[in-house]
């Protein structure tokens, strides 16, 4: 009948069952021959002969038509009692999903016989293999040909990344080798010599080691290891045993780790080892249900486990998936850790680090009290000097106000000094409150009044081309400050009432070995000071933007004493606060004593910059008596035009008298004290006169004494004043 019988084992995607279905279903389209003649009984005889046994052999391997589907678990020992719980898991999952589990494996650790038992598995047609690798090296070429001829392979319990795996089910080891130093730490934080038993030949006791070295040779740790360490005790028993016997006669090994739990096999001998060495403490990897007995008996001070169930489990069920199509983009499935640690009656003591201010309150104190003396010293010399020219152009009110907003701001590290060290949580709450009010107001204050000098001069600039006199009252400059201080009012009245800030002690993370918090530190919250702190930064900044452009507008219009120059320096220091501090203490807010420093510096360097700014300059004109081209009352500013008013004798205000230009070229000449004196320009004088001042008689030549004495004061008062008209004709010449 022409039936073809071909296996092609070089095809990647023929499994054995679909390969020796070829002769079936060529003999099933060769039908039409039986159909379309007349065999005689030889020919069917003859057919029958070849399709029954290739019947029987497609029944033999079909996974559906035969027996069940089968998965196979390779341990690195059969006999090792941590992987019978990976046989009881793998078993558990068979049963559940209906198909079959067959472990089997080596009688010890052998990658050769491993990679043979591969070899095997792929001629008895599994659907799927798991293998514990014991050398990646000696495996990878048995896992990437079962891989190549469509059977997946997972590894569990130890890992061979490097191969075509399709998945690994198993324990991180490096966080299990942490884990043991960490128990280790626990039971004995006092330190001393550790020795390890552990077998490095193997990939995941390799990263175990390396875990439990990381582990105890952190800052916190006072272990050392020992020279000889670690050991290979080679997963032999008796081994692990003459290993631990070794350590044990150095009187400097205080603790015993291992990687696995090996020497708790022989029950016997781990019990005599523990008795004749009771200060020795000893903990040991895995949990197997031998190791929990002897656990519960006290002799192992403390087990790091991990879920060998759980990887058999996962091992089947992983492949199950795998094989009905349900594949996953997951190539690490992850199991826990257990730990069991015998808790001593006695805890260490419970050492809590709070993190308290302390003795760097004083520095706020000491930075509180300095500003305060700056403050009262601005206000002593405006009120010695408050008649003075440098003073009443600059318009006392104003100075006043920022000297208050300097002191509302240096009043802030009062509360900020205070925690519950040294007050009740009850205060510490209160002085959580008042630091944005004091801030917030104080700076406002301050900004506000740089704001209207700034728009005041701004106002000037756009009256000089007119030649118009120009006067800005208090009440005029006093409404956007009112404004401003509303604003911030509102808010923090919203913020006191409806979230206030609170006091309390913020846990960090990190625990000591009996999970207790080891350090907390004090804090100011409430549930919408994000919301209002940052409705309060948004219009400081706001206005300050403002401000800065006035500044920026009017930086070439010339005033007296260069005000406006301090006036922006003090402005970009407020700025420098916001933009370079505001991060820096948002980022050092779970550390209370760097953030108290932070607090403490930029509260302190920006009130002592402003008041600098704008004093210092001040202070030093009226020193040494420097003219002005402004005149004040003390409540506004007066631009001067080309010629000043003058009165008649009525009182009414007479129009400018015209005024000659200067001399083209004017020659400066020096006079003894130094100062440029220019010729006399050709100017009409601006002296006021009154009508009966050419028929003022003078002084009687004989009236006695006090006569002449008036008539020479008033002499003198007369030339004094003359002289200030003149000073003031020639400086708007000038100008």
């Amino acid at each position: 009948l022409g039936v073809k019988f071909a296996w092609n084992t070089h095809n990647e995607d023929c499994h054995i069952t679909t390969c020796l279905l070829q002769p079936i279903v060529a003999l099933q389209d060769n039908n039409f021959a039986l159909r379309s003649h007349h065999p005689s009984p030889m020919q069917i005889r003859h057919s029958l002969g070849i399709a029954i046994p290739l019947l029987q052999l497609h029944a033999l391997f079909s996974p559906t038509a035969g027996e069940a589907i089968k998965f196979a678990v390779i341990p690195k020992s059969v006999g090792d009692p941590y992987f019978d719980s990976v046989r009881d898991g793998c078993m558990s999952a068979a049963e559940e999903l209906g198909v079959e589990c067959l472990y089997t494996g080596p009688t010890g650790a052998d990658a050769s016989r491993q990679a043979e038992i591969i070899e095997d598995l792929f001629l008895e047609g599994v659907s799927g293999i798991a293998v514990a690798v014991t050398d990646q090296a000696t495996l990878t070429e048995a896992i990437d040909g079962a891989t190549s001829r469509g059977i997946p392979v997972v590894t569990f319990d130890t890992d061979a990344p490097n191969t075509t795996r399709i998945a690994y089910i198993g324990t991180d080891n490096l966080s299990f080798g942490e884990s043991l130093g960490n128990s280790l730490m626990q039971m004995s934080p006092g330190g001393g010599k550790y020795a390890i038993i552990s077998q490095d030949t193997e990939p995941n006791l390799a990263q175990r080691t390396a875990g439990i070295k990381k582990q105890l040779s952190g800052e916190k740790s006072m272990w050392v290891e020992a020279a000889d360490s670690p050991s290979e005790a080679e997963s032999n028993t008796d081994l692990a045993l003459r290993q631990m016997w070794e350590f044990a006669k150095d009187p400097q090994v205080k603790a015993i780790i291992g990687c696995c739990g090996w020497p708790m096999y022989y029950a016997k001998g781990f019990k005599e080892f523990v008795k004749a060495n009771p200060n020795i403490t000893v903990i040991m990897g895995d949990s197997t249900p031998e190791q929990l007995v002897l656990f519960n008996e006290g002799y192992a001070d403390g087990l790091v486990g991990q879920l060998p169930y759980r990887m058999g489990y996962l091992s089947i069920k992983t492949l199950f998936d795998f094989v009905g199509g349900n594949k996953t983009t997951d190539t690490t499935f992850q199991t826990s850790l257990l730990q069991y640690n015998q808790i001593p009656v006695n805890l260490p003591e419970y050492e809590e680090e709070k993190q308290y201010l302390g003795q760097l309150s004083i520095a706020g104190y000491t930075f509180f009290g300095f500003i305060t003396l700056l403050c009262i010293g601005s206000s002593v010399f405006i009120g010695i000097c408050h008649a003075h020219r440098v003073i009443r152009s600059s318009q006392p009110i104003f100075l006043i106000l920022i000297i208050v907003g300097v002191f509302l701001m240096a009043c802030a590290l009062i509360p900020l000094s205070i925690d519950d060290g040294n007050f009740s949580p009850e205060a510490a709450s209160i002085a959580c409150m008042c630091i944005p009010w004091l801030l917030s107001l104080g700076f406002s204050l301050v900004l506000s009044m740089l704001f209207a000098k700034t728009w005041t001069i701004f106002m000037i600039s756009k009256s000089a081309p007119s030649m118009k006199r120009l006067f800005v009252g208090a009440k005029d400059v006093l409404i956007p400050t009112g404004v401003l201080l509303g604003l911030n009012i509102v808010v923090l009245i919203c913020w006191t009432t409806i979230s206030p800030l609170t006091f309390m002690r913020v846990y960090h993370e990190a625990t000591d070995g009996w999970n207790r918090p080891i350090g907390s530190y004090g804090t100011c919250q409430s549930q919408h000071s994000l919301v209002f702190s940052s409705i309060l930064i948004c219009i400081a900044f706001i206005v300050l933007i403002l401000a800065l452009v006035q500044a920026y507008r009017t930086r070439l219009f010339r005033i007296e004493h260069a005000e406006s120059t301090y006036i922006g320096m003090a402005l970009i220091s407020m700025l420098q606060a916001l933009i370079i501090a505001l991060p820096v203490i948002i980022m050092s807010e779970d550390q209370p004593q760097i953030n108290y420093i932070m607090w403490v510096l930029i509260i302190s360097i920006l009130s002592v910059s402003i008041i600098c700014f704008i004093f210092i300059p001040k202070i030093i004109i009226n020193a040494t008596n420097r003219s002005s081209g402004f005149v004040g009352d003390g409540l506004g500013v007066e631009m001067l035009a080309v010629t000043k008013s003058s009165k008649d004798s009525s009182g009414s205000k007479k129009p400018p008298q015209a005024m000659k230009a200067p001399p083209k070229k004017a020659k400066f000449t020096f006079s003894k004290i130094g100062k440029p004196s220019l010729p006399k320009p050709n100017l009409p004088s601006l002296k006021k006169k009154s009508p009966n001042d050419s028929n003022k008689p003078s002084a009687p030549a004989g009236g006695g004494k006090a006569a002449a004495m008036r008539a020479a004061i008033e002499k003198r008062k007369q030339a004094a004043k003359a002289k200030e008209d003149e000073q003031d004709t020639f400086t708007t010449t000038k100008k």
